[in-house]
């Protein structure tokens, strides 16, 4: 049921961009009807032949006050499309220091990442079958991470930890150090070998750097210098092409390194030069 989480939505953005009015539309082509799925006011009134709905609906995109020169009981329209349904969050009433094209992009992908939830899911079904060993979770939200980057431009990355230890805790000790919206898989490939791919979303490359130096200056502290240096490699990925290849990445750069139990100093040498 997503009328419950557009809900939510809809009190979070109002509270975080101060909305005072505003509803949640759902504007169904193929039946040719609206419906109020969620609203700040009770007596929300929807004109749908309001100029900025009928825009919004017909370019698919952003709509707001200042691009039309008819009258309009509204301030923006914000549409995400789903099959022949389109979800409409529509602003009444704002305060003007939030009336930006800032905080409508960020509206814009609030739904989108609540709303593509179905989607993502019929889209990563092949994957999951291919990838079996990687977490359906963490597939997910690398998809919706490069879907976020394809449709707004916003950077994410994957910082990839290669470590050879006998320390079973090892992915526990890395996953407690994590910030609240990083992701982590395991991938055991070898006997006393890891690959702990880490999903940093809405994160740049150097903002990517910066987690790495704060995570290896942790593993440093609690084992020692000398098993950084030996035992720990890494690689940072933007997610910016098809995850099928992120995803094909994340194995290529361990084999290409290690081939065997002989293999560190391949393995060093490729990292070097990385």
């Amino acid at each position: 049921d997503e009328k419950e989480p557009l809900e939510f939505l809809l009190k979070f953005v109002s509270t975080i961009f101060n909305i005072y009015d505003a509803a949640i539309i759902i504007y169904d082509a193929k039946e040719d009807n609206f419906n109020v799925i969620a609203s700040i006011n009770e007596d929300f009134k929807l004109n749908t032949d309001d100029i900025l709905i009928k825009k919004a609906i017909e370019d698919d995109a952003i709509t707001y006050i200042s691009q039309v020169e008819e009258y309009s009981e509204y301030l923006a329209v914000i549409p995400v499309k789903r099959e022949d349904l389109y979800y409409l969050f529509v602003i009444k009433e704002i305060n003007f220091l939030y009336l930006n094209l800032d905080t409508l992009l960020m509206i814009n992908l609030f739904m989108f990442y609540i709303l593509k939830e179905h989607e993502i899911l019929k889209d990563i079904k092949e994957i999951i079958l291919s990838y079996k060993e990687f977490d359906v979770d963490f597939i997910k939200e690398l998809y919706r991470m490069y879907q976020i980057y394809k449709n707004f431009n916003i950077e994410s990355t994957l910082v990839i930890f290669y470590v050879k230890t006998d320390d079973q805790n090892f992915p526990l000790f890395l996953k407690t150090k994590l910030r609240g919206l990083d992701i982590m898989d395991s991938l055991k490939v070898d006997q006393g070998f890891f690959i702990l791919p880490i999903l940093l979303p809405f994160t740049p490359f150097s903002g990517a750097q910066s987690f790495v130096r704060r995570m290896t200056q942790l593993i440093r502290d609690f084992y020692s210098e000398k098993f950084l240096e030996e035992n720990v490699r890494y690689t940072i990925e933007l997610i910016n092409e098809d995850i099928k290849a992120i995803l094909s990445k994340i194995y290529s750069n361990y084999f290409d390194a290690i081939k065997d139990d002989k293999g560190l100093k391949r393995w060093r040498i490729l990292f070097t030069l990385l």
